[in-house]
């Protein structure tokens, strides 16, 4: 509720939850992040693995691209979000860029394609997306805390991508697989409605 959104930071029990299709939430003591495609050293990583990594924080708003979608007329498809699919929170975790340069990505790597651990029901299209290479490399991180807490699981734990500036449906939750790849992900969910940033040329957030 718009009443309750009063602090800066929003907090973790009051953060809009959005999933597109069936949660699957992993067990973190089996989870691994794999990195390959376009890479010299495909990896597999474990939660304790990124955070030996360099560590960062990023303060940023996620709003779902829905968000106010029940106050169209026409009524338009889709989860008919009327106020309150926004919220501002502390993310902290590793720099995608220092993952890729761990993997020895290739510069024929263009856009990579993330894979979540959901699932879509019966034969419904996969939640499948990708992300331009550069604007990985600028901001993006992979974060495994929101506001000093571990990332709750219905919001994406053990690990979520956090794309600071862009729309919420690039912010893949329960991420398992990145895969470096010359070209764009295809399929529905990659329709060009769903791939521009909140405000075009919208700047990113300086890491701590």
């Amino acid at each position: 509720p718009l009443d309750l959104l009063t602090s800066y930071l929003t907090p973790n029990d009051l953060f809009f939850v959005r999933s597109h299709w069936i949660p699957r939430m992993p067990d973190v003591k089996t989870w691994r992040l794999v990195v390959d495609g376009d890479v010299a050293r495909p990896l597999s990583l474990t939660l304790a693995d990124l955070k030996k990594m360099p560590r960062v924080e990023a303060t940023c708003v996620l709003q779902c691209a829905g968000n106010g979608r029940g106050l169209h007329e026409p009524v338009l498809p889709g989860v008919q979000w009327r106020y309150g699919a926004v919220g501002n929170a502390l993310w902290g975790g590793v720099r995608v860029r220092d993952v890729l340069a761990k993997a020895g990505v290739k510069s024929s790597a263009k856009h990579l394609h993330l894979f979540g651990s959901d699932v879509p029901p019966g034969k419904v299209p996969p939640f499948h997306r990708s992300l331009e290479r550069e604007k990985a490399m600028d901001d993006c991180i992979l974060a495994f805390e929101m506001n000093g807490q571990p990332l709750p699981s219905p919001h994406g734990a053990p690990l979520r991508l956090v794309v600071p500036g862009w729309a919420g449906d690039h912010w893949m939750k329960w991420v398992v697989r990145i895969s470096a790849s010359p070209t764009p992900q295809t399929g529905f969910f990659m329709d060009t409605a769903y791939r521009w940033p909140l405000q075009p040329g919208a700047p990113g957030v300086a890491f701590k």
